[in-house]
């Protein structure tokens, strides 16, 4: 597997934990652009009044999603949460197989989920490449809560249970 490949999982990895961990709309998360991101690694936690071991994830949406257009981050999120999902590690992993480290990613205005051709991924792309191949070969594998969304009835097909980002954080 090349870094073009690693890095195209690093951008799934890191909207699947982002979309759910941050709760965000598929249109504010495919518009981040890495200069919208401030990442601090848990070694770093004390630096910013976190404890010691805790790192943090800030993302700064489009001034047209929010209310208040001031540089403060709008959502704040664990590097690495409690139960064990890592946005922060995700997030590394596309600075390194990007060639960026903090001070070029700070200044780069390019979305973080993009297409080789620098334009963002969108909703649709997420959801048909990682999505929901993921959750089928989940249920084949016998996930529990997924058993139901068979397709044999109206409504319950994974694509028409997880149809946007919205749908995916229920």
């Amino acid at each position: 597997v090349g870094p073009v490949h690693k890095l195209e999982i690093a951008r799934a990895g890191w909207t699947n934990t982002n979309l759910f961990i941050a709760w965000l709309r598929g249109a504010e998360h495919f518009t981040l652009r890495h200069c919208d991101v401030e990442r601090t690694s848990p070694i770093n936690g004390p630096l910013k009044g976190l404890p010691e071991g805790t790192g943090c994830i800030e993302e700064r949406l489009n001034p047209l999603t929010k209310a208040s257009r001031t540089r403060t981050a709008d959502v704040v999120i664990a590097y690495i949460t409690s139960s064990g999902f890592g946005p922060g590690i995700w997030y590394d992993r596309i600075l390194h197989f990007s060639g960026m480290d903090d001070e070029t990613a700070a200044t780069s205005e390019l979305p973080i989920c993009r297409y080789s051709n620098g334009t963002p991924w969108n909703s649709r792309y997420f959801r048909t490449t990682y999505l929901w191949p993921s959750l089928h070969e989940q249920r084949l594998q016998g996930e529990p809560s997924l058993q139901a969304f068979d397709g044999s009835t109206p409504g319950m097909s994974i694509p028409e249970k997880f149809y946007s980002s919205n749908s995916y954080r229920r």
